[in-house]
């Protein structure tokens, strides 16, 4: 099991564009899709601000070169073992974990597909942990 990622908590709540300063050699475009996102979120809803709001659509944006895409090269980053690499997102962690607690919650049961099968892994009622977000429709 993964350690837990610990320290994005205690950084400063920035604009979306300085959370993706130093991410900006590892994630081509980024710059550009950052100002796409802000431009699409100019009345952000649930007491979010522009950042915030753009921060959650720079997630869910897809790149024309999917495995270049701003979530699948995060989500690498949350499951892989090092965590001394997460340093690179504290910033942008902070801001979307900010960002995502302020919608009212719901409670629903949702399914999501996946490529292997865990049913041995897993037992019903167990805590599963998944490290990266999860998109679901």
């Amino acid at each position: 099991m993964l350690l837990r990622i610990q320290g994005f908590e205690e950084m400063p709540l920035v604009s979306l564009e300085e959370t993706i300063n130093p991410l900006v050699l590892l994630i081509p475009d980024v710059e550009q899709m950052v100002w796409i996102a802000k431009q699409n979120c100019i009345n952000p809803k649930d007491d979010l601000t522009i950042d915030e709001s753009a921060c959650i659509m720079l997630y869910t944006m897809e790149w024309q070169s999917y495995e270049k895409s701003f979530y699948v090269i995060l989500s690498s980053a949350l499951r892989a073992g090092v965590r001394e690499q997460l340093k690179l997102w504290f910033l942008y962690l902070r801001l979307i974990i900010n960002a995502l607690q302020k919608p009212p919650s719901t409670h629903h049961v949702f399914y999501r597909g996946v490529k292997s099968d865990f049913s041995t892994e897993c037992s019903r009622g167990s805590t599963v942990i998944w490290w990266g977000f999860s998109s679901c429709t």
